[in-house]
């Protein structure tokens, strides 16, 4: 009896990574989401937290097209950030989630331009389609 040989793995095309080595892209800390005021353009930001000084927070911008932008120093909970669209200030509140698995996620949360998600994404999905 002959004995089987092992398959070799795939070559690898130059510089290609192996699966297990490419790295998860950070996970962001908080997201915030509002509608200006005057042209009602919708903005969500996912962010991480860079600082942290006597109850107030600076956080970096993680994707869009405000990705490695910091937003000035806040409170936690709002954001002041310029309107994308008009170029006036607009104000962002904090996104806050609860998991309902009974509730399905649907168009309603994709679309969704307020602060509290209750869902089965728990806030995951809410406002993704108003990524800046």
């Amino acid at each position: 009896m002959r004995a089987r040989q092992a398959e070799a793995p795939a070559p690898r095309r130059r510089g290609q990574l192996p699966f297990s080595a490419v790295p998860e892209p950070p996970k962001p800390d908080a997201a915030f989401i509002g509608r200006c005021a005057r042209c009602k353009a919708p903005l969500k930001l996912n962010v991480r937290e860079k600082a942290h000084r006597a109850g107030r927070f600076l956080y970096e911008v993680m994707s869009g097209r405000y990705a490695g932008h910091e937003l000035a120093w806040s409170d936690g909970e709002h954001v002041r950030v310029n309107c994308p669209k008009c170029g006036r200030p607009m104000h962002l509140e904090r996104l806050g989630g609860v998991e309902k698995l009974e509730v399905p996620c649907d168009v309603r949360c994709l679309a969704a331009t307020g602060s509290k998600c209750e869902c089965g994404c728990g806030g995951a999905n809410h406002g993704r389609w108003h990524l800046g």
